[in-house]
Formats: structure tokens, sequence, C-alpha cells
């Protein structure tokens, strides 16, 4: 159904010009109509990243991942391919694999009906006696899948464009930070429910307007003077120059002394900190309700090994940089539900500098877009 047939939600003001254009209605960020929508426009048609592909290395290898109420298995069929299927035995529909690990066939644990790699139907008690059977009739469900400079995605969108061309220009920006980002492995995973729309993170994250007012050290190391956001069409591109570390000195300084990072549409982003060379953390809010997101937050590195110089780096991101954002966009959640408030005014200026929000902008039209489509 369009939204805008919905009589309960307002006409929204969000336009074309980022110069005269207002937020998304709270409604956007607090109806049950509108999450449900989003998961189904959204979500189950977009990629959506499922893990790191040091996971998938041997044949068997496997992980899971749901998009929202979708199990879904990525698995290493064999040396030149991951596949990825629905997670749902095709007998009785019970739950295949769960976690991660290594699984040389696919079985069920509830009647052993058994799958190859390919998620062809192999075996199960008792089906040589059935009459009108074949295993060859059986297939899992399969689901596109598709890595990206080492991180694996799934899109339960048949007809969906691939990946790649719908982020033209990100891997060269990602390889100019990390150039094998497929050989880093996961050094720490963190998880945060947050009482927040997931619609707040992304939006918290698309400007950096609240910087100098939220976060000091983020801005004793970034340059926000230098701060600029360019946004594309399914991401966008954050970057500031970096400030000397005064306690290093010429030979001691790394290759990255900026702070990058990309919002790959609809709900993660990929970063890069000064000082942290080869090196990437991903950020990652998944919807649970209309008020409520999990935040995932995982740290890659050459190795798996956390030196006590990385340990602070980490703490410092997941329990000062992120809890200050949390701090906000719950507030803003509370906010949402507040009788004397509608929408806001985009604040916009010409530089595209670090108080623009027009990043945030293009997020909200391209959730109109989406969501308003036939």
């Amino acid at each position: 159904m369009n939204l805008k047939q919905q009589s309960e939600l307002p006409v929204h003001r969000v336009t074309e010009d980022p110069n005269n254009s207002y937020c998304l209605p709270k409604e956007y960020y607090t109806t049950q109509s509108v999450f449900d929508a989003e998961i189904e426009k959204i979500f189950f048609k977009s990629w959506v990243y499922a893990g790191h592909i040091s996971k998938l290395s041997k044949r068997g290898d496997y992980i899971t991942v749901d998009v929202h109420d979708q199990s879904i298995i990525i698995i290493k069929e064999n040396a030149n391919s991951i596949s990825a299927y629905y997670n749902v035995c095709q007998h009785r529909a019970h739950t295949l694999l769960e976690g991660e690990g290594r699984a040389l066939a696919i079985t069920c644990p509830a009647h052993s009906w058994s799958y190859g790699l390919n998620g062809q139907l192999r075996s199960g008690p008792g089906l040589n006696e059935l009459a009108n059977f074949s295993t060859s009739s059986v297939c899992l469900t399969s689901v596109r899948v598709e890595e990206f400079c080492g991180l694996v995605f799934v899109n339960l969108d048949n007809d969906a464009e691939p990946l790649a061309g719908q982020v033209d220009g990100l891997k060269e920006k990602i390889l100019s930070y990390v150039p094998h980002p497929e050989e880093l492995v996961l050094a720490h995973r963190a998880t945060r429910e947050v009482k927040a729309n997931w619609k707040c993170m992304m939006d918290n994250y698309l400007e950096c307007y609240h910087c100098k007012s939220t976060h000091k050290r983020f801005c004793e190391l970034v340059d926000m003077e230098g701060y600029s956001t360019t946004p594309y069409d399914n991401w966008s591109w954050h970057q500031g120059p970096g400030f000397p570390d005064p306690n290093s000195n010429e030979a001691e300084q790394t290759v990255n002394e900026s702070f990058a990072g990309a919002q790959l549409w609809p709900n993660m982003t990929i970063n890069f900190f000064p000082g942290r060379d080869n090196e990437l953390m991903l950020f990652i809010a998944i919807p649970i309700d209309t008020e409520t997101c999990l935040d995932i937050f995982e740290f890659y590195m050459p190795s798996a090994e956390i030196t006590e110089e990385t340990r602070a780096e980490i703490d410092w991101v997941v329990n000062v940089l992120t809890e200050e954002d949390i701090g906000l966009v719950e507030n803003v959640q509370r906010g949402l539900k507040s009788k004397g408030f509608k929408d806001g005014r985009f604040v916009v200026n010409p530089q595209r500098s670090y108080l623009s929000e027009h990043a945030v902008h293009h997020f909200h039209r391209k959730i109109l877009a989406v969501l308003e489509a036939e």
C-alpha cells in the first residue's frame, strides 16, 4: 500500500531541495504501519550485511543471519563460490543451522533430512519407501549473496541490482584505507540494544552537526573545519583530516591520518579512524520494532590478538563515542512522542560543511522514494 493512502499518516514536508526541506514527520519513527512497510520494502529488498568472508574460508564453513524474521544460511559451497539459502527445512519448516560453524551436509535436527551444500535434498529416514516422491524434486530456497571488499551481503529480492552496481566508486575509497579487507579478521564484536528507531541511528551518523557539542574527543582527533560529507544514491562518504599526534615524531606518523566513513543503504556504516592503519570498524543498526534497534559493532584487524593500545581504542569507540551517540538518539526517540513536536527543519549550508545536514535529507528522500513506490 502506498503510505500516502494511509490516512493516519500526515503529509510530509520533505522537499527535493534540502535548503527548503523539513525532516520526516515523527510518525515515521513511531508508527507500526511504517515499520512494517520498511521491513517489506527496504530490508527484504536491499543488500543486508551478513558477515566477513574470513568466516567462510573452507568448504562447508557457514554463518547464519536474520533479516528481520527471515533466517538465512550462507555457506562455502566449493573453492570458488558461496551460496545462501533460507534457513528452513522443506519437510516441516524446522530451522536447519544455528550460529556459525562447518558442515559438509546441511542436516535438519528434527527429522534428519540432509541437504548437500548446493541445497539439494540428498536423503532422509524413510524417503526411499515414499510413494510418488524423489529427493531430486526438493531443494532449499536460494537467496542472493555477494561479497564486496571482504564483506558478505544477502538480498531477498531476486530482481535486485547487483550490489557492486549500487555502490559505484565505494570500493576504491575502501581500498585506499585497507588494501586487502578480505584478509582482515574479527578482533572484537559488541552489541547493544538501543531504545530508538533504527533510522535515528542512521540520521545521527549522517551528520556531524552534533559533533562539537557531543563528541569532544572526536573533535580533538578530527578537524571539523575540514570535515565533508558527500551523498550518492545508495551510500554516502564522510571524511575529515586528523590532527597530528603531538606525542609522536614524523617517523611514527601512520599512513592513515584522517577519519573516513561510508554509510551503506540501508543500515550499516564502514569506518576508518585516524592513526589506525589497515583496520576498519563496522556499525550496523538492526530494526527490532518501531522504537528499538540492536546496534552491532565489529572491529576488523590484521590479527585477532588485541594489543593494549588497540583495546584502548576499541573501548573508546564502544564505551565513549558510541555511548554519546546512544544518549542522543534515545533522547530524540523520547522527544518524537511529544505532542509539542511534528518535524524539524534541515540545517544546510552551501559549503556542505560539518554543520550541514544534507546527507540526512538525502537519506529521508530515499526512505520516502522506497516506501511510496507502488
